[in-house]
């Protein structure tokens, strides 16, 4: 479940610059979470902190990347997130795509977690859908918007 709010979070971070009433935009971040970051991330541009319930987010730019950055609230790395294009999907993703007729596909996102697992997630109109690192579909969750 915890996955599934942080997901929803991200989009809704990513899209909405914060609509929720429970985030709290450029709170003050621990110096502790400032310092790991910084160390983790210094070509990080354009950084901007939110804060949801038990955990910080932090949007930034690196490369040529749009990252977003999940910590808990004592600083530890719960996952970290950034949009790519279909074309950098595994191929097992891609196929899954063409063959279920996954209407209105929206974004493309690569998943790193704390423990370097890697996940992808495709998001729709209706539904996201999480593929592990070898591209077979895991997990669907049902979206709010409908």
């Amino acid at each position: 479940m915890k996955k599934v709010y942080l997901f929803l979070l991200f989009i809704g971070f990513a899209s909405q610059g914060f609509a929720k009433s429970d985030t709290i935009r450029n709170p003050t971040v621990p110096k502790e979470i400032v310092a790991s970051f910084a160390k983790a991330h210094p070509d990080a541009k354009l950084v901007n902190w939110a804060k949801a319930n038990s955990t910080y987010l932090v949007s930034y730019r690196e490369a040529s990347y749009n990252l977003w950055t999940v910590y808990d609230l004592d600083g530890g790395l719960i996952e970290s997130k950034w949009r790519i294009l279909a074309k950098d999907l595994p191929a097992a993703t891609q196929d899954y795509i063409k063959e279920n007729n996954t209407q209105g596909i929206q974004e493309y996102y690569k998943v790193m977690e704390a423990n370097g697992t890697i996940n992808y997630e495709i998001t729709a109109l209706t539904k996201s859908y999480v593929f592990d690192s070898e591209g077979v579909l895991y997990k669907t969750i049902e979206s709010l918007k409908k």
